[in-house]
């Protein structure tokens, strides 16, 4: 993939104090993200699609970010894709100045595509995804050199679950698969209720990394691994179905991983006002509790409904 993204010429970067607390959420999610379009960006803000096509647009007429245009083939019904302009970067003070470059840009939408497809409501107000941790978030909280590319926590009525999501895009070969897989099962071997998905482009993809899986002895036994195609996951979100890495192929869905007694409910649940409020004024998200929640004897705790 191979394309420039584009600042609009006249651009005039207007004092950020006059934005929308709801403009300044879009450009930090913008920012966590790397890279976006405004479809994934409406189903993290729960927003009307349209609603924020625009929204995107005015802050891409104001300089805060910048647009290219996706190959029909990449586009998932939004033919841009928009990352924070340099100016934008300087004047929110952001020191990390790594964006979506051209090579890493399909990993970086696959990634907000697969979260934002889980942030999706399962009924009509009802929002699964308590919180969303990218990828320099999520190094902090894993050992063993895990790395996941985004980790999600979810809470449904039949439980909860926290899931370690492997973008992977058929281009790492055995060794660095293997190596993963280990590092996983170490990781997570004593956080209960986390799990990895791996989302992977195609059926044949899903199918070598059980393979691969189920050839390593060292991960008899193991539970906590799965693998979905991305394609199933934004088609359907939690209704996608999952295989798991090791034993017999018994599909399941995303929804059927959520069994973890702990409710893990969070005050700022992904896209509702609270969370955007608190990422427009420049708080963070008290995450421990999503993360490291305790079995309640009580029943489990739903999301807020909007």
């Amino acid at each position: 993939m191979s394309m420039r993204f584009r600042a609009h010429p006249r651009a005039s970067l207007p004092d950020p104090r006059l934005l929308r607390v709801r403009d300044r959420a879009i450009l930090r999610i913008v920012n966590r993200s790397k890279a976006a379009t405004s479809r994934h960006l409406s189903e993290l803000l729960r927003a009307h699609p349209r609603k924020m096509q625009e929204r995107a647009l005015l802050l891409w007429r104001a300089g805060y970010l910048e647009r290219t245009t996706l190959p029909p083939a990449h586009r998932g019904g939004s033919p841009l894709a928009y990352r924070l302009s340099t100016a934008a970067r300087l004047r929110l003070g952001y020191r990390d100045r790594r964006t979506a470059g051209t090579n890493e840009l399909q990993h970086r939408l696959d990634t907000t595509a697969a979260v934002s497809a889980l942030a999706r409501p399962y009924q009509a107000s009802l929002y699964p995804m308590q919180a969303w941790l990218t990828e320099s978030m999520a190094r902090r909280e894993l050992s063993h050199g895990v790395q996941p590319d985004s980790v999600v926590v979810l809470q449904h009525p039949a439980g909860s679950a926290v899931l370690c999501l492997e973008v992977d895009e058929a281009t790492q070969h055995l060794p660095t698969i293997r190596h993963k897989l280990l590092a996983y099962r170490g990781a997570l071997s004593q956080r209960l209720g986390w799990q990895v998905l791996f989302v992977a482009p195609s059926q044949a993809r899903v199918a070598w990394l059980r393979r691969q899986a189920r050839a390593m002895a060292e991960l008899r036994g193991w539970e906590p691994g799965w693998a979905v195609e991305l394609a199933d996951l934004l088609r359907l979100g939690l209704a996608a179905p999952v295989h798991p890495l090791i034993g017999i192929d018994d599909p399941q869905s995303v929804a059927s991983l959520l069994t973890d007694p702990a409710s893990r409910a969070c005050p700022t649940p992904v896209g509702s006002p609270h969370w955007l409020h608190l990422l427009g004024t420049g708080g963070g998200e008290d995450l421990d509790h999503a993360l490291r929640a305790q079995p309640q004897a009580e029943s489990v705790a739903t999301p807020e409904p909007l």
